[in-house]
């Protein structure tokens, strides 16, 4: 198994929110949500303006042609060539007004490689213990200094998702791009428009986000789904709770480079 594939959740809830959750409600905010956070209310911390789009700043360095093209798709005549003003942004994805019908919930993901070896006694023989490491939890912290919402570390991922899969379309660990390299971010923008919703610039990077997405009911309208119960893999924790959990591995092979 790859490290990046063992590891934890992590969801900021209000205060009130928390039995709610741990009851099972896992709520579904639009995708145009964040993105009137950061237009509106000026938050770039959670807000992102660029939600669900790819986006590339396109420099006067650049190269551009306007082609036209015959009716197989072959060149006609030669191509026109375009010079971007130091302003011009290009984006990919989805609509601003698809951006009501994706709902999004979001998770911070901590695997085995945001984590470093730290001290454990036990009566068994070659057992490895990781925690995270300073840096992630300075990162949680600073997330949340300015809120007072609650941590619930979700214990055992699989569990969850094999609770929820049947409530959403989509799942997985967002992917980070550098919107300054055409390169990259052209690469982003060719796959599924879907997965462009997957896709976030790289000062995001440290959101380490894993995220949930469904069809809302009703588009623009946030929406809840039930699980049950989440107790037993789930549960209330303090960064400084946070700072002892320790993932326990036994008879852990370390490989060559070979």
């Amino acid at each position: 198994m790859d490290s990046k594939n063992i590891g934890y959740l992590v969801k900021f809830v209000e205060p009130e929110r928390v039995e709610s959750f741990l009851d099972g409600e896992i709520y579904f905010s639009p995708l145009k949500h964040f993105v009137d956070m950061e237009n509106e209310k000026g938050d770039n911390k959670i807000g992102d303006a660029y939600e669900g789009s790819i986006l590339y700043t396109l420099k006067q360095s650049d190269k551009i042609w306007i082609q036209v093209l015959n009716k197989n798709g072959s060149p006609k005549d030669k191509p026109f060539s375009v010079k971007p003003s130091k302003s011009t942004r290009l984006t990919v994805g989805f609509k601003e007004d698809e951006k009501e019908k994706l709902g999004v919930a979001s998770f911070f993901y901590f695997s085995l490689d945001d984590m470093e070896p730290t001290n454990f006694e036990s009566d068994e023989e070659d057992i490895s213990a990781f925690s995270l490491s300073a840096e992630n939890l300075s990162l949680l912290q600073s997330f949340n200094e300015e809120d007072e919402r609650i941590p619930i570390v979700i214990l055992d991922v699989r569990k969850f998702i094999k609770k929820i899969e049947n409530e959403i379309d989509y799942y997985g660990s967002v992917t980070y791009y550098d919107s300054n390299n055409i390169e990259t971010a052209c690469k982003a923008s060719s796959e599924n428009i879907v997965l462009s919703s997957f896709k976030k610039r790289k000062e995001y990077s440290n959101q380490k986000e894993y995220r949930l997405e469904k069809w809302l009911d009703i588009p623009g309208k946030g929406q809840a789904v039930q699980l049950g119960d989440l107790r037993s893999i789930a549960g209330p924790f303090s960064i400084e709770e946070i700072s002892h959990l320790a993932m326990l591995i036994k008879g852990l092979v370390k490989l060559d480079d070979q």
